[in-house]
C-alpha cells in the first residue's frame, strides 16, 4: 500500500523524487489516493497524479485505489459536499471525507484498503498479510 499524496506534474519524467518514488508506487497492491481537501484545484490534483502514475507505467493507472478527501476539518459542510462530488465524477468512484488531525472518517478508509488488499489476496488464492 501506498500514499500518494505528493506527486509533482513531470514525476514520471524524474522531477523531484519522481521515478524512484513512482518504483515504489509499482510494487504497491493498493493505492490511498489522498486529496487535499483544502486546494482550490482539487480534481485539476486528483488528475495530476492519474496521469503520472500512467505516464510512468499504464498498470499503475488500473491498481486498485482508496480516494479520499482529506483536511475536511478545515471546511465546512457545504464546500465538502462540493468538493467530494466534483472528486466522485472525475473519479468515477467512491471519495471518503476524511480529517487526519479529527480522526474522522480514517476507520471508513482503513476497512476499504483492508477490504482491497483481502480481494487482492483472494484472486491469487493467498491469504492477506494480516488477519483482523
Amino acid at each position: 500500500m501506498a500514499d500518494i499524496p505528493g506527486l509533482i506534474e513531470g514525476a514520471s519524467e524524474g522531477r523531484g523524487l519522481g521515478t524512484q518514488f513512482l518504483a515504489h508506487v509499482e510494487r504497491c497492491k493498493v493505492l490511498l489516493h489522498l486529496v487535499d481537501g483544502t486546494s482550490s484545484t482539487i480534481v485539476k490534483d486528483y488528475r495530476t497524479i492519474i496521469t503520472e502514475l500512467e505516464a510512468y507505467a499504464e498498470e499503475l493507472g488500473d491498481k486498485p485505489r482508496v480516494l479520499a478527501l482529506n483536511k475536511c476539518d478545515a471546511l465546512d459542510a457545504r464546500t465538502v459536499g462540493t468538493r467530494r462530488r466534483a472528486l466522485e465524477k472525475a473519479s468515477g468512484g467512491q471519495v471518503y471525507v476524511i480529517s487526519g488531525v479529527a480522526g474522522t472518517g480514517l476507520t471508513d478508509v482503513l476497512r476499504a484498503l483492508y477490504a482491497e488488499v483481502t480481494a487482492e489476496a483472494d484472486e491469487r488464492g493467498a491469504t492477506a498479510p494480516w488477519q483482523p
